[in-house]
């Protein structure tokens, strides 16, 4: 069996599930598109669109597609859920081509015609009737009304004063806006030896383009909520639902079994309590329903009238056991057999299992997230259902009781009212709301600074800044120059171009176009020891430009044809750094230094590391860092954090499930006295003069900056000395390079190749004098005051701030390192710096001179 996603020619993406030799076979087309997306107004069209699509087209006119598919010894049909849509033919193996081309032709070129609305309404209306008349049915849809939010809050069916109304340009504006190639794909399961052919007839056909949809999250309503409602029943029937989450979240493997170790089963404790042991329920399960950005756990309790007081009463007794009690480790075991077993059951048909898949890849855009959903189910410790269980019953809770038309109401809502307290009380120190759950830390130096752990290995540092109406968007992981060997230095760099070229919902023409239109921009980025995405926006325009955001980190497309535009462009500019002094004296210079070292390495790599290296390995590494890395979301911006975590979440939902990353930090190999001298015909020699210093968080690289300070600017000693007064170059500065595993410090010079020798003197006198005097007391208080000006000229933007805080708290050094940095900046006795200076400046500097060899 082999399983391939492929664009084809008309854009549309296909699934092909290869399964050899097999009789049967399975055509799917999925939509991204379900009664989640309609408003009060039109409810219910997006179910009695699905009808429409059955009525026949033009190339088959004489008959409703069933016809032709029934013909063939097949069999058709379609569902309409919250989140999506879709319609199926299973078939015989050998009518596969014929089907396909009848579905697509159906999807394509339905015709809706007016005169065939009114026939269809009436059979709806039948069908809604029917739902109504189903206890089970009508509680669930009560239940809907009275706690689901936004469009999850009405039937799938609608109500009947929407679909006695639903006209054709209705239908066919629902269409155009939702069912278009950014929100579908085809998934074909058989024999499918035949893919020239098969994709040659999906080519054939057109589908609109259209927008990405954008579902909200499903939230229940925050507050409890009661409802009694009446129907011509025999015996009560108690609906208790409580928020969950989405089926990639960090806890609902734990939930989805508390669920089921509490209440699946003869065996469960609460169907043996209430219904074997007691007699006072008929019936008691449990459930979880999953969304594509949230979940509820539903809890079902059927008994007669006069028992539910007894009933309810006996239920929250029982939640009061202990734990280890209720569920046990046997009990757990059991659970996950029957759960697993029959999900593999699920799929011993052909049409079950691609339907598994299809069901994947519309909620999470991966083919796998069932399989790696059982896999998570299976490593679940009893400890985490035992948590499940407590998360489960700490959520709100929404009750909803349906009883005879015959019994007393009032006597019902006090029974209920009174199990909503009990419910309520059994674990009070959880009651908390989400966003009370999660862990922050707030800055010491900057109130409006905080951090928020989102998941394990997740955080999100958030800044509050009512300056401007504008925001800056970074996520950052671990990854960079530092995670590279020399076979594949450049890769990261690579992956940071490569990666903004487009996602799974669009195009990079219509991101860019869009982009623009916004005024935002989004672009990777790739250091020494991070990388990752960044954006920039107006707050009105954060919606639609963090949609694009969001699907590029999580859906990135990489593409060929932009990959071999970034090599070229790549390959382009090393040629051309081979021909520009300065960039080769720092490379060398960083040869030099960092020596045995990631560091040594250029960012974007060499000639023959980028031609090596190939577009999968740049799926392959950024997948494995999304799925790995720590992750750190850094904003700073007019929006609340409250806000930004709400629309993070469903991203936080769909990432992987990730522990500590073990990354071992290596030092360079000690380089001193070395001269390295390289031959180019230039009028300008390039000089740098410097040895290796400290990491990023030393003291003594704190100590530095007070050297580097006073040897910036236009009134510093190398400026008016070794420039203005003695003339020996344009261009003098101190260069302090600090990072996470090492640092240097030296002296860059531009000088004319004739003066070069003049200026290294020059250059040499005053840090030795330096290493020999030290500071003046006027001089130390004079370098306080220039970092402290610098440091606050330092931090004015939305990337001032991010910057100076993310890179530290991605590599654990806490949110005020920076800050606490300062501190000790400020606490520096002259005394100290001057006699670390001295040590420091002695000896040991190296020297790269790239010009004319003029130069001793």
């Amino acid at each position: 069996m082999n399983i391939e996603l492929k664009t084809q020619k008309n854009n549309l993406q296909t699934i092909f599930v290869h399964t050899p030799e097999t009789n049967v076979g399975s055509v799917q087309f999925w939509f991204k598109a379900g009664s989640a997306l309609e408003s009060k107004e039109n409810s219910g069209i997006a179910h009695f669109l699905e009808h429409m699509f059955f009525k026949g087209t033009k190339k088959r006119s004489k008959n409703v597609p069933a016809y032709y598919v029934e013909s063939l010894g097949a069999e058709i049909n379609a569902f309409t859920s919250f989140d999506y849509t879709c319609y199926y033919i299973n078939f015989p193996q050998s009518t596969m081509l014929e089907n396909i081309d009848i579905l697509l032709d159906m999807v394509a070129n339905a015709q809706f015609k007016k005169t065939e609305i009114p026939a269809e309404r009436e059979v709806v209306v039948e069908e809604y009737n029917k739902s109504i008349d189903s206890p089970r049915q009508f509680q669930f849809m009560e239940m809907q009304k009275q706690c689901f939010t936004s469009g999850y809050a009405h039937p799938i069916l609608g109500g009947l004063k929407t679909i006695k109304s639903f006209s054709q340009d209705q239908l066919k504006k629902f269409r155009n806006q939702y069912y278009s190639l950014s929100n579908s794909f085809l998934l074909i399961a058989g024999d499918c030896e035949n893919k020239a052919k098969i994709e040659k007839k999906i080519s054939e056909y057109k589908f609109p383009k259209g927008q990405p949809s954008e579902i909200k999250p499903f939230i229940m309503k925050k507050k409890p909520t009661i409802k009694i409602i009446k129907k011509d029943v025999k015996q009560a029937t108690l609906m208790i639902g409580f928020q969950g989450h989405h089926l990639e979240h960090l806890n609902a493997p734990a939930e989805e079994l508390a669920m089921n170790c509490l209440f699946t089963g003869e065996t469960s404790p609460f169907y043996n309590s209430l219904v074997v042991d007691k007699t006072i329920a008929t019936s008691i399960a449990g459930s979880s329903m999953y969304f594509n950005h949230g979940g509820i756990h539903f809890i079902k309790i059927n008994c007669p009238i006069e028992k539910l007081d007894e009933c309810l009463t006996a239920f929250n007794d029982l939640l009061k056991t202990n734990l280890k009690d209720l569920v046990d480790e046997e009990n757990l075991i059991k659970i996950k057999n029957q759960f697993i077993s029959s999900k593999i059951y699920e799929q011993e048909s052909l049409e079950s299992y691609a339907f598994s898949i299809g069901h994947s890849y519309v909620q999470s855009n991966d083919l796998k997230t069932e399989e790696k959903y059982l896999d998570r189910i299976k490593t679940v410790s009893l400890d985490k259902v035992h948590e499940g269980i407590k998360n489960i019953f700490s959520q709100t809770h929404h009750l909803n009781l349906l009883i005879s038309d015959s019994d007393d109401e009032s006597t019902a809502k006090l029974t209920i009212e009174k199990f909503s307290g009990q419910l309520k009380s059994n674990f009070p120190n959880q009651i908390k709301s989400i966003e009370k759950k999660l862990k922050s830390s707030v800055s010491k130096y900057d109130s409006s600074t905080t951090l928020t752990k989102l998941a394990p290995e997740i955080e999100l540092l958030h800044r509050y800044n009512e300056m401007t109406p504008t925001y800056s968007l970074h996520t950052y992981m671990k990854g960079g120059l530092s995670h590279e060997t020399p076979k594949n230095n450049g890769l990261y760099q690579l992956i940071s171009r490569c990666v903004t070229y487009g996602h799974k919902s669009n195009s990079y023409q219509d991101i860019r176009k869009e982009l623009e239109s916004l005024s935002s921009s989004l672009n990777g980025f790739s250091g020494k020891n991070a990388i990752g995405l960044t954006q920039h926006g107006l707050i009105e325009n954060f919606d639609r430009s963090f949609f694009h955001y969001s699907q590029t980190l999580t859906n990135p497309v990489f593409e060929d044809q932009f990959f071999q535009l970034e090599k070229e462009l790549i390959l382009r500019t090393i040629q051309i750094n081979e021909t520009e002094p300065v960039k080769q004296c720092v490379l060398n210079f960083n040869n030099l230094i960092f020596n045995g070292h990631a560091y040594e390495r250029s960012m974007i790599g060499t000639k023959e590391s980028i031609q090596s290296i190939q577009l999968k390995d740049l799926e392959e590494k950024y997948f494995e860092r999304v799925n790995n890395s720590k992750i750190l979301f850094s904003f700073s911006g007019m929006m609340s954090k409250e806000d930004l975590i709400e629309k993070l979440t469903p991203i936080i939902d769909k990432l992987k499930i990730r522990s500590v990353e073990k990354i071992s930090h290596s030092k360079p190999n000690v380089t001193k006295n070395q001269n390295k001298n390289i031959e180019f015909d230039r009028e300008q020699t390039h000089i740098i003069i410097g040895k290796q210093s400290y990491a990023s968080g030393h003291k003594n690289d704190l100590l530095l900056s007070f050297l580097t300070t006073y040897l910036s600017g236009q009134s510093s000693p190398l400026f008016l000395e070794v420039r203005d007064r003695m003339g020996l170059c344009y261009s003098v500065n101190p260069i302090q390079h600090t990072a996470l595993e090492a640092g240097y410090w030296g002296i860059y010079i531009g000088s004319g190749f004739d003066k070069a020798d003049k200026a290294i003197e020059a250059i040499m006198n005053i840090i030795n004098n330096i290493a020999e005097k030290g500071f003046s007391k006027s001089e130390f208080k004079r370098i306080k005051i220039m970092l402290k000006g610098q440091h606050e000229l330092s931090l004015q933007t939305n990337d001032d701030h991010i910057n100076f805080y993310s890179i530290p708290l991605l590599h654990g050094l806490g949110l005020d390192f920076g800050h606490k940095s300062f501190n000790i900046i400020d606490k520096i006795q002259l005394e100290d710096l001057n006699k670390f200076l001295k040590g420091f400046l002695k000896s040991g500097f190296n020297q790269v001179t790239v010009g004319r060899n003029q130069v001793n």
